[in-house]
């Protein structure tokens, strides 16, 4: 990934992690064993389905930019985990509820970030794609059932975190 320059490291990390980490605690928000797998590969998916549905937006761009090597991308990927992980433990978080509120404050700094240096409509564009990643985890696998019998879609308590995070970014699920 390719930090902009008008971003401190941290500033970037911090922009660059947050749609990851919002799939990430969606994938939590209802555990479902299998299910949290197929939802954690949905996350990464979207994520990198944003350079498509975006190609004007340089934010997006930089952040789902491909490496020139694989070796580069494994360095990126691995510096990019390290930082979280350590972040995570920094914050002592053991739970997935911490995981949210975690993902949920990124958010919020990272969307004072992009209005203080963003045009308003690649603002808008990263707002409609971490909630597009969002919606698509929670909808990967279904929640509640056995075996893939039963159960619904979307459950409770991903719906409830798709309000919050519409209302917190100001947008519609679509």
């Amino acid at each position: 990934m390719n930090r902009l320059n008008r971003y401190t490291e941290d500033e970037w990390h911090l922009i660059a992690g947050t749609p990851s980490l919002i799939g990430a605690a969606m994938a939590g928000a209802a555990s479902s064993g299998m299910g949290t797998v197929k939802e954690l590969m949905a996350s990464v998916r979207s994520v990198i389905e944003g350079k498509q549905m975006y190609p004007e937006n340089d934010v997006i761009q930089a952040i789902v930019d491909k490496s020139k090597s694989s070796e580069q991308a494994k360095e990126s990927y691995t510096a990019y985990r390290d930082k979280t992980m350590q972040r995570i433990k920094d914050n002592k978080i053991t739970n997935a509820v911490q995981v949210k509120e975690l993902a949920l404050g990124d958010l919020q700094q990272v969307i004072e970030l992009l209005n203080k240096n963003e045009i308003e409509s690649h603002i808008i564009e990263y707002k409609y794609w971490v909630l597009n990643i969002a919606q698509t985890v929670a909808e990967a696998a279904k929640e509640g059932g056995f075996l893939g019998f039963g159960g619904t879609r979307v459950s409770e308590e991903e719906t409830n975190f798709l309000k919050e995070l519409s209302q917190m970014l100001n947008v519609d699920v679509v």
